[in-house]
């Protein structure tokens, strides 16, 4: 490899912190070490600047032996150059099983749980995770393959929020290459040359050919995308022109906008895609522009739009967990956020028991309103698949969640009963049944925001 790219990898971190205008040697900063290649070539990189740093080392245990032996390399690093090192080693089969989700999903949600939480407890300023330039790429396919296509052309980003990728900019040949010049250690993981998930056919289908063929084009992609999330803020900034001229009178937590919007055509376009970015989804915001009754109300994540003579009425929803959020049925579908939950509620035809994230009732059973609320003492329901009624209190106890953090678990209730606790225990009301017809689905999914 040419001696100019090795000299690059060199002063990585000093090009991020000079083209981003982050300093790293004014704070500390969390360094997610797996003991992988990335992630060693990332702390080696850290400690050749004398920049102070911490270690984040989660072992999910998937792999025995291999798992444990990812974690003495990681400590070994930390105690030979006197790191801090903090360690996470969660039962993640049982976390996935009792959460519904699969096996890739929990490992991400224990993952950035422990970071974040790492992140508060110790006063660290950033998260500094090693993505490359292959991750970069691979993702691309992920979200074009997915048709989020928005999402795939804006890439990854160098800085998200308090997390930063220093090593974004270069290939994973790069780094290796810099590694071995260096004798630096790491360890491979072997499961990454299974093609189990998307993730790994891609690249190993995919990304690791198009790059042997073509080496730049991951860089001219990095670049595209960049360009792009540059199109996509000025897009946002001339839809945002438009908008305004639309609207009336309001005051900080309420706006009024005028119905006119919808009739000239691109303007129309405007209002989808505000819409959109606001947190209504896209089968929410077709129900708004099919809307023809006055005081119907719509909820997006963080919004609440409802119909009136002449306009629209949005609010800013309240996020507190201790909120109640009451659904009457002409509100479906649903969708908001609740503790650490984004909740889906919608009328189905038919279930699809493959997604682990979604429970189904009967809506002939289910009494209107619906509530997602926080705990309360006191609260009881009917376990699916046992006898009687259960605390659930002990429910959240038996799924092993902190005292501090019962308030961030939502339950879902109609108005007679509790129907569910998130992501934990559905209860035993409105079951489906040969004869089931009209249906409503609760979906969730983790808030990372």
């Amino acid at each position: 490899m040419h001696n100019k790219y090795l000299c690059a990898v060199r002063q990585a971190l000093q090009t991020f912190q000079k083209e981003q205008g982050v300093d790293l040697s004014t704070g500390k900063s969390l360094l997610a070490v797996s003991g992988g290649l990335d992630s060693m070539v990332m702390a080696n990189l850290f400690l050749q600047e004398g920049l102070k740093f911490g270690i984040a080392h989660v072992n999910f245990g998937l792999r025995g032996q291999e798992s444990d032996a990812d974690e003495q390399l990681v400590v070994q690093f930390a105690t030979k150059h006197q790191i801090p090192i903090h360690i996470f080693r969660p039962d993640t089969l049982l976390y996935a099983a009792e959460n519904h989700l699969s096996t890739q999903m929990a490992a991400r949600d224990l993952r950035y749980g422990f970071f974040n939480e790492t992140l508060v407890e110790n006063n660290y300023n950033w998260l500094v995770t090693a993505h490359h330039l292959n991750d970069a790429f691979e993702n691309f396919f992920i979200y074009l393959l997915r048709n989020n296509i928005e999402v795939a052309f804006k890439g990854i980003a160098l800085i998200n929020g308090h997390v930063i990728r220093p090593l974004l900019r270069f290939s994973k040949s790069q780094i290796e290459h810099y590694a071995r010049q260096n004798k630096w250690t790491w360890r491979e993981d072997k499961s990454n040359e299974k093609t189990d998930y998307l993730r790994n056919k891609i690249r190993h289908w995919v990304v690791n050919d198009l790059m042997e063929i073509c080496p730049e084009l991951a860089t001219d992609f990095f670049d595209l995308s960049g360009d792009f999330r540059a199109h996509i803020s000025n897009k946002m900034a001339q839809d945002d022109a438009v908008w305004n001229g639309y609207l009336q009178i309001g005051n900080r937590d309420e706006v009024k906008l005028s119905n006119t919007i919808l009739q000239n055509t691109a303007h129309k376009s405007v209002f989808k895609r505000k819409l959109l970015r606001m947190g209504f989804t896209a089968a929410v915001v077709q129900s708004i522009l099919g809307a023809n009754q006055n005081g119907k109300e719509f909820y997006g994540s963080s919004f609440k739009l409802v119909t009136e003579n002449g306009g629209f009425r949005i609010l800013e929803k309240l996020n507190s967990i201790n909120e109640q959020i009451i659904i009457e049925e002409n509100a479906l579908p649903f969708i908001g956020n609740h503790g650490d939950f984004i909740l889906e509620i919608s009328k189905e035809i038919s279930p699809d028991f493959s997604d682990k994230a979604s429970w189904y009732f009967d809506m002939i059973n289910i009494i209107f309103p619906l509530t997602i609320r926080s705990f309360q003492l006191g609260d009881k329901m009917t376990v699916f698949g046992m006898d009687g009624h259960k605390k659930i209190s002990d429910i959240l106890i038996d799924a092993k969640i902190s005292i501090a953090d019962k308030s961030n678990i939502p339950l879902v209730c109609s108005d007679t009963a509790i129907l569910g606790v998130v992501a934990i225990r559905r209860s035993a009301e409105a079951i489906l049944n040969a004869h089931s017809k009209d249906l409503i689905k609760i979906k969730w999914r983790r808030n990372y925001t």
